[in-house]
């Protein structure tokens, strides 16, 4: 089958909307951009195998959601939103970061316990009924050795 000129010029058309993330040049692939590739693919894997280990199932990606309490009201999304075997609900928020904050700043991350509260006002009943917060952590794929 031949591609005429005026479908290949609609499908040009469609590809100059993308927003390509490596372009190759007639050069090819610099290191920097081989390095960033392999670190890219790196932390997928350490995504994938966490995510296997982690004995909980997979409800929303990049979910957001606005709560209202009093006066205030918050908006946000997170990134992974899980359920654990007893349907509680729990929020992994991934970090690009080469360098993590420590334990003791995580326990104390204001961003965590925003996810935490959204659970329990029922952010996520579009999703489930489910109120309950197994807790939520920073995931630096860059770090962790998993």
């Amino acid at each position: 089958m031949t591609t005429s000129s005026s479908d290949k010029k609609y499908f040009r058309s469609l590809g100059h909307q993308l927003k390509p993330v490596v372009t190759v040049a007639g050069n090819g692939l610099t290191e920097t951009v081989l390095a960033e590739l392999d670190r890219a693919l790196e932390m997928l894997e350490k995504v994938v195998a966490y995510h296997n280990g982690s004995g909980r199932e997979l409800l929303a990606v990049e979910k957001e959601f606005t709560i209202s309490i009093g006066k205030i009201t918050l908006s946000g999304s997170v990134d992974r939103l899980e359920v654990t075997a007893d349907g509680e609900l729990y929020v992994v928020d991934l970090k690009t970061s080469k360098t993590a904050i420590s334990k003791p700043e995580a326990k104390e991350h204001p961003q965590l316990a925003v996810y935490q509260l959204a659970i329990s006002e029922g952010a996520f009943a579009d999703l489930t009924e489910s109120k309950n917060s197994a807790g939520a952590e920073l995931f630096y794929p860059s770090v962790n050795k998993e």
